[in-house]
């Protein structure tokens, strides 16, 4: 039960500084080999494999979701800390792009801990939300926001 409150805080925590546009605490809190995927035929989309790529990756989402707030609904811890654990954090998220464009999505991150690290993350979200607001950027001449050949999960 304690193992399962700490995880979770630290979890929440996470969120709290994505909200301030830093990472930092996220990628420590991953394996070098972290599979990160954010599923969607964008310009996001895809599987990211090791930290230095889900820092690039993280990077370039703050760039196109400048301000974007995690409100977290709920979290569920299951496992046991010698073995793996799940993490389920469900979430809401909100911003204003630069041109405009009002995101608004929700969804979840799915994170399996081996140890005390993630070893995979998955995001569960409303991808068409996703591309909308990308394509909106790509619309007012964000070349980076354009989809990609062969894009997508």
């Amino acid at each position: 039960m304690l193992y399962s409150w700490l995880v979770a805080k630290k979890t929440r925590g996470m969120f709290e500084q994505l909200n301030e546009a830093d990472a930092g605490l996220f990628i420590a809190a991953v394996r070098d080999d972290v599979v990160f995927t954010y599923p969607g035929k964008h310009a996001l989309g895809g599987t990211m494999r090791g930290k230095a790529a889900l820092g690039e990756w993280f990077q370039r989402f703050f760039r196109f979701f400048p301000g974007i707030k995690w409100t977290i609904n709920d979290i569920v811890v299951e496992g046991a800390p010698w073995g793996t654990t799940v993490v389920s954090a469900e979430w809401s998220v909100r911003c204003v792009l630069e041109n405009g464009h009002v995101f608004e999505n929700e969804g979840l991150h799915m994170i399996e801990l081996k140890g005390a690290k993630a070893s995979a993350v998955r995001v569960y979200l409303d991808t068409q939300r996703s591309a909308a607001a990308l394509q909106s950027l790509a619309d007012s001449g964000v070349a980076e926001a354009r989809v990609p050949q062969g894009a997508g999960v």
